[in-house]
């Protein structure tokens, strides 16, 4: 029984048609009509067609990424005591390259006093001795 209902339902909605205004369709096709790109000016061979902002904003992104990723790297050498650090400058690995070269450069520091203290304490006299 209630297949049959629902089966004599859906033969009378394919036979009638019938079209429900709302309220806010005109306003629907007014968004639609924004976020189309709308050709503004055509004259001889000119064409103006403008694209809506959201559009624009993810293209210039989508340049900007693939001129970030086609251009040559610049290289920056730091020079500290004893090491010469590159550091690429790229935006994902410029701040992991200078805390690396900090580590670097706290690290030679600290060999550069071990290695003075040493010279002091082992090297009082004029005869170097450790050194044949």
């Amino acid at each position: 029984m209630a297949n049959g209902a629902i089966a004599k339902s859906h033969a009378s909605s394919s036979t009638t048609t019938t079209t429900k205004t709302r309220p806010n369709d005109q306003t629907s096709k007014e968004q639609a009509s924004r976020r189309a790109p709308r050709i503004e000016k055509f004259s001889g061979e000119s064409l103006k067609i403008r694209f809506p902002a959201r559009i624009v904003r993810a293209y210039l992104r989508k340049q900007q990424r693939r001129q970030e990723r086609e251009q040559p790297k610049e290289e920056l050498k730091i020079r500290f005591s004893a090491h010469v650090v590159t550091l690429v400058n790229t935006k994902r690995r410029w701040r992991e390259s200078l805390m690396e070269a900090e580590k670097i450069k706290t690290e030679t520091r600290w060999q550069e006093q071990r290695i003075e203290e040493w010279f002091r304490e082992n090297l009082k006299g004029d005869e170097p001795t450790g050194f044949e």
